[in-house]
């Protein structure tokens, strides 16, 4: 993985950060998380919920989760003025890290099937596709599920 094509900073998310997380999930997603979910996913202590600043505004942010050796990459977003610019490998790389700390070997992730750009870069990153759940969404559209193992040597 290469690095940020623009200064970005990986960190963890805070209160503070929940208007714009909301907003973000707005612009991104056909189904957008509500506020309360963000807050739930912040305030549970095994959910991951990593942000992305650039110029000192949220430009992306990442969940994930562990249990036992695995973890699961549940909701990842970049803006739409910032996409193409490492963003969201940086965070994916972000979310490995603290996923192989927490015991980690493998993260799985779904995906739309019809979303092309995330699909490609997740496997520029390393994410294989283990299967499909079919009509997974609510919207009916299917699900490719991926998986990469980590290691010291990914990370």
């Amino acid at each position: 993985m290469s690095a940020p094509r623009t200064s970005v900073t990986i960190r963890a998310a805070v209160a503070a950060d929940l208007n714009e997380l909301a907003a973000l999930e707005e612009e991104c997603f056909p189904d957008p998380w509500a506020r309360s979910t963000l807050q739930t996913a912040l305030d549970d202590e095994k959910t991951l919920l990593l942000v992305a600043e650039c110029g000192g505004a949220v430009c992306g942010y990442a969940t994930a989760w562990t249990i036992l050796d695995e973890g699961e990459l549940t909701r990842m977003a970049v803006t739409r003025h910032a996409r193409g610019q490492g963003i969201g490998a940086a965070l994916l790389q972000a979310v490995w890290r603290e996923c192989w700390r927490r015991g980690a070997r493998v993260v799985f992730l779904e995906v739309r099937a019809g979303n092309e750009v995330a699909r490609r870069l997740y496997e520029r990153c390393g994410f294989a596709r283990t299967g499909v759940r079919r009509r997974y969404y609510a919207d009916g559209e299917d699900a490719v599920v991926m998986k990469i193992s980590v290691s010291p040597a990914s990370l």
